[in-house]
C-alpha cells in the first residue's frame, strides 16, 4: 500500500493533481464536497495522467453526519463552507468589507465524515502531508484524524489571525489557539504566512517533532507549488525574503504583543497631544473673547468721552 497525501477542500484539484504528478509513487486523496468540482478534479487528473489521484465527494469534520453545505458559485467557489459567514464581523472589518465574494448562492446536502472513517486513511502506512482548506473547520478536520495523527508527517491549515477577523460565525480557533493545539498533538509550527493582504487569515505549516520539514518539502517537491508557498504578503520565517525574520511562533506572538503595546503607547501619546491642542484652542478662544471685550470697552469709553465734549 503506497503512502498517502491528503487534500481537504481540494476545490478544483490544483494542489492534489500537481503533488500527484510530482510523486507518482504516492496515493493522493482529494476530498471536495461540491459535486461539480469533484467531477472536474477527476477529469483534469485523467487529462494530466495522474492516475494516483482518488476523489471523495464529501465534507470532513470532527463529527460524521448529514449536513447542509453553503455554496458560493462565484469566483472559484473557494469560500464555500459548512459554516455560516460571521456577518457582523465582515461588516466591522475594513478588509472584509471591501471583498465582493463573501456570500453564498445556495446550499446542498452533503455527507460529512471523519478522516479516521475513510478506508484510504486507515490503510495508508504513512500520511506524508495533509493540506487542509476547509473554510472554518480546519482544526476539526485534523482532530478527526484521531489516533492516525501519529502517522501524519506534516501539513498546513488555515485559521483566522484573531477571533475578530474570523470569516465564519462558528469558527472556534485563531492563530494562538491553533498553535497551542498543534503542540498538544505533538506537532511543531515551522512557518506562518498570511493568506490575504490584511493578514486576517493565516496559513500555518506544521510537522511532527521528530522530523525535518525541509526534508519533507524536498522529498515531496512542495516548494514552488502555488497553494503551498505562492503567497508572499510576508512570511514567518523566511530566510529568503527577510533573513532577520522571527523564527519561532513564540517569538512571533511576542512580537505581536510588543507591537500592540507600542500601539497602545502611541495611542495614549496621541490622546495627550489632542488634549493639549484642545486646551490651546480653549485658551485661544478665551484670549479672543478678552480682546473682543476690551475692544468693546474702548469703543464705549470713546462714545462716552464724545458726549462730554
Amino acid at each position: 500500500m503506497p503512502d498517502l497525501v491528503i487534500d481537504i477542500g481540494a476545490n478544483q484539484g490544483e494542489f492534489a493533481i500537481e503533488i500527484a504528478t510530482r510523486n507518482p509513487g504516492l496515493d493522493v486523496l482529494a476530498v471536495e464536497p461540491i459535486p461539480e468540482l469533484c467531477a472536474r478534479i477527476e477529469d483534469d487528473a485523467h487529462a494530466r495522467g495522474a492516475g494516483n489521484v482518488r476523489t471523495r465527494c464529501l465534507a470532513i469534520d470532527a463529527t460524521g453526519r448529514a449536513a447542509e453545505f453553503h455554496v458560493a458559485d462565484h469566483a472559484d467557489q473557494g469560500v464555500s463552507s459548512l459554516l455560516r459567514f460571521h456577518d457582523e464581523g465582515l461588516r466591522a472589518d475594513e478588509y472584509w468589507r471591501q471583498r465582493e465574494d463573501l456570500h453564498f448562492e445556495r446550499t446542498i446536502a452533503v455527507d460529512v465524515r471523519r478522516l479516521d472513517a475513510l478506508p484510504e486513511v486507515v490503510a495508508a502506512p504513512r500520511i506524508r502531508f495533509l493540506k487542509i482548506d476547509a473554510q472554518g473547520v480546519d482544526l476539526a478536520v485534523l482532530a478527526s484524524l484521531g489516533e492516525h495523527r501519529s502517522r501524519l508527517e506534516a501539513g498546513m491549515l488555515e485559521v483566522p489571525a484573531t477571533r475578530g477577523t474570523r470569516l465564519y460565525a462558528e469558527e472556534r480557533h485563531d492563530l494562538g489557539t491553533a498553535i497551542a493545539q498543534l503542540r498538544e498533538w505533538g506537532f511543531e509550527v515551522h512557518a506562518i504566512k498570511p493568506n490575504d493582504p490584511a493578514a486576517n487569515e493565516c496559513n500555518v505549516y506544521f510537522h511532527r517533532r521528530d522530523l525535518d520539514p525541509k526534508v519533507i518539502e524536498q522529498e515531496l517537491g512542495l516548494r514552488s507549488l502555488r497553494l503551498y508557498d505562492g503567497k508572499h504578503y510576508w512570511h514567518l520565517p523566511s530566510g529568503q525574503l527577510h533573513p532577520e525574520a522571527v523564527t519561532t511562533p513564540d517569538a512571533f506572538l511576542a512580537r505581536c504583543a510588543a507591537i500592540e503595546a507600542a500601539l497602545a503607547v502611541a495611542t495614549a501619546r496621541l490622546q495627550l497631544v489632542e488634549e493639549a491642542l484642545a486646551r490651546e484652542c480653549e485658551e485661544t478662544n478665551r484670549l479672543g473673547a478678552a480682546v473682543t471685550q476690551r475692544d468693546t470697552q474702548i469703543q464705549l469709553m470713546q462714545l462716552a468721552a464724545g458726549r462730554f465734549r
